[in-house]
């Protein structure tokens, strides 16, 4: 141990007298592990951390086809009524709605502030799996019309309306002229749907809507059973739709079910594009590796007769390992550190970027950040590399100091010409796939971008 500190220091003083060569393969290093880190935080949020609802792969979306719409909507409440009561697949089917209106009036202290409400039915919560931070969920008891008003508020709710008030359950509040009880708080992260601030009964659902089937009002969302594949739901829902479009043709005809894992509600069409662009920037990683490999072969040039003199006095292989493991250690990780750096730097304006795509929900974004994995990944990549990278000076040195000596070296020369050669060929067949795959993605986010939200956006404010 006490060797190879000081190899880091022998390491440390030699780089500080190449301060040229130095930057460059640290800059090198950091754009690599930046780029590298930075997408992979994205992806391990999008597509890999685990979401707050338990045994969230068994939780799936249902939603309605119709022949003249893209993609699936809301059901209708009676829709959602006969689909709990037919279906096989799950073992619990809930709803819940958004609409008329999205949001309320607040009343508390004199003052009123308008609040994102949902309405949900008293199955929802525990079909998620989710426990309250204190207090209880709206329960099956509270779903009823005529039971008392409860509400159940977001961790954010509460904190920006109620001061984190300990007392809140219990507490009575005005939402557009009616009295509610508070009677929880849900977890922070747990908030579903993510732009829910108050949750209320579904029994709240006016009449009308509860009644006919042509108000699609409703998302619903259900939980596998045990040993039921989602091939397996899809054959069984569009039986219960073929039935009721036979039953109501009038509003149920040509109109199918569509089933859709949560994850991927949640993510939408992004994880093509996400894929792809974390398949090209490790590909620009590997181009960075390469080059730095190229710089480190050029510097082999220069220590092959110092490598030979060491060896002539007497050290050995090993010995000259643990040298060049020191000075490849410090690069690469002056290199990480720096990277991790860039990446924290550039993680703020991805955001920014994913927020603008229409299919991605706003609870995954404030997931991105660096990770623990994503931060232990970069490490134990940056110490592989330096391993590698410390071989290359002892793969083609003599070991005799008069052949290291010799003028020209002419097939030392030749041998490092073609590797360097063979690293450069890498490279440009590594930037042709990188170009492919860059507007691949490009393409993909043209696309998510120019989604049609359904109305008017420009001349349009938002406050």
């Amino acid at each position: 141990m006490l060797t190879f500190l000081r190899d880091l220091r022998y390491a440390v003083r030699n780089l500080r007298r190449a301060p040229g060569f130095t930057a460059t393969v640290v800059m090198t290093r950091a754009l690599g592990v930046g780029a590298t880190a930075a997408i992979f935080s994205c992806v391990y949020a999008l597509l890999l951390r685990s979401l707050p609802f338990e045994d969230t792969d068994r939780i799936i979306a249902l939603s309605e086809i119709h022949p003249q719409i893209q993609g699936g909507i809301e059901a209708t409440y009676p829709d959602y009524e006969d689909w709990k009561a037919q279906q096989q697949s799950f073992t619990q089917i809930a709803a819940y709605s958004t609409l008329n209106p999205e949001t309320v009036s607040l009343v508390m202290d004199g003052h009123a502030e308008q609040v994102h409400r949902v309405l949900a039915s008293g199955n929802f919560f525990s079909l998620l799996g989710i426990t309250p931070l204190f207090g209880r969920m709206i329960g099956e008891q509270d779903d009823t019309p005529g039971s008392e008003h409860v509400a159940l508020l977001s961790a954010s709710a509460w904190e920006r309306y109620f001061g984190k008030d300990p007392g809140i359950v219990g507490r009575r509040v005005d939402l557009n002229g009616t009295t509610f009880t508070i009677v929880g708080v849900l977890p922070v992260g747990a908030a579903y749907p993510s732009e829910g601030e108050v949750w209320l009964p579904l029994s709240l659902l006016d009449q009308e809507r509860r009644s006919f089937r042509v108000w699609h009002s409703v998302r619903v969302v259900g939980r596998l059973r045990p040993g039921i594949e989602i091939q397996e739901a899809k054959a069984d829902m569009q039986t219960i739709a073929a039935r009721l479009a036979t039953a109501y043709s009038a509003t149920n005809r040509n109109i199918g079910v569509q089933l859709t894992p949560l994850r991927e509600t949640l993510v939408g069409t992004l994880r093509p594009a996400m894929l792809s662009l974390l398949a090209a920037v490790s590909l620009v990683s590997l181009i960075a590796c390469a080059n730095v490999a190229n710089l480190l072969m050029v510097r082999n040039t220069e220590q092959r007769r110092e490598v030979a003199l060491r060896r002539t006095l007497g050290a050995s292989r090993a010995q000259l390992l643990s040298q060049f493991l020191a000075q490849a250690l410090v690069l690469c990780l002056l290199g990480g550190v720096l990277g991790i750096v860039f990446a924290a730097g550039v993680l703020p304006l991805l955001r920014m970027a994913l927020s603008h795509t229409a299919s991605l929900d706003q609870s995954m974004i404030q997931n991105i950040g660096l990770s623990i994995p994503v931060l232990l990944g970069t490490l134990c990549l940056c110490t592989l590399t330096a391993i590698l990278f410390s071989l290359l000076p002892l793969l083609n040195n003599s070991p005799h100091l008069n052949e290291a000596l010799r003028a020209g070296e002419r097939g030392s020369t030749v041998r490092q010409s073609r590797g360097r050669g063979t690293l450069v060929a890498g490279e440009i067949a590594i930037a042709v796939v990188v170009l492919f795959l860059s507007t691949l993605v490009m393409r993909r986010f043209q696309k998510l971008l120019a989604v049609d939200p359904g109305f008017r956006t420009d001349h349009l404010l938002s406050g």
